[in-house]
């Protein structure tokens, strides 16, 4: 990495550090880099619903090439920033849900929208839950025996409110769960609010779940 890369590489971090505590966290977003299985290391990485880049910092961070990251962002300000920032990532401005690439991916890395905005931007359509979505989106978007690893809220963990996004990890390997990240997230969902992170392997589900708790 030359001087100058670096040098933008620092800032930008800098500036997820100093961010709203509603975007993923640095620290979080290195631990969930660092859970990528070490013979994916480098593959061909997607990061949907990539806003500022914090997931696609994380893997430049940990030494992944920038030409095997692939940002998608519906919000073009998001999508340009990135693509000024770091114009050798692949960024695509679209909609994740409707995106059909040309190819797969090794690891698919990210903190999933929850539910989609209301016409004045505010996400309270809880009719219109977008997360379970993204899971099924990014299991079709891996290779075999790919990885995705997801933000999600932490209710496909209560037996009373899993509904799809159960059905979508029982249908795959569920390699292991950080089942509370709520302190990443501190003035985000009010007192009730979880969140998790989900490593799903692409493949028939063994039985064999590791939950690590947190």
């Amino acid at each position: 990495m030359t001087a100058f890369k670096e040098y933008k590489l620092r800032h930008s971090i800098r500036i997820m550090r100093e961010s709203s505590d509603q975007m993923t966290p640095w620290e979080l977003a290195l631990q969930m880099v660092d859970a990528i299985p070490s013979h994916l290391f480098n593959t061909k990485a997607l990061v949907p619903g990539s806003g500022m880049g914090t997931f696609a910092l994380a893997l430049v961070h940990r030494g992944w090439d920038l030409a095997k990251i692939v940002c998608v962002e519906l919000d073009a300000g998001f999508a340009l920033y990135t693509k000024v920032r770091s114009p050798e990532i692949q960024t695509v401005h679209t909609d994740y849900l409707t995106w059909e690439p040309n190819m797969k991916f090794d690891v698919v890395i990210t903190n999933v929208p929850f539910q989609a905005p209301t016409p004045d931007g505010e996400e309270r359509n809880i009719g219109r839950q977008l997360w379970p979505l993204f899971i099924e989106k990014s299991l079709e978007l891996v290779k075999p025996n790919g990885y995705v690893s997801l933000i999600t809220p932490a209710t496909w963990l209560n037996r009373a409110t899993r509904g799809k996004a159960w059905k979508l990890v029982k249908e795959n390997n569920l390699v292991s769960c950080l089942p509370d990240v709520k302190w990443a997230f501190p003035s985000v969902g009010g007192n009730g609010g979880t969140f998790s992170v989900m490593n799903l392997k692409l493949g028939k589900y063994s039985g064999s779940t590791v939950i690590d708790g947190n």
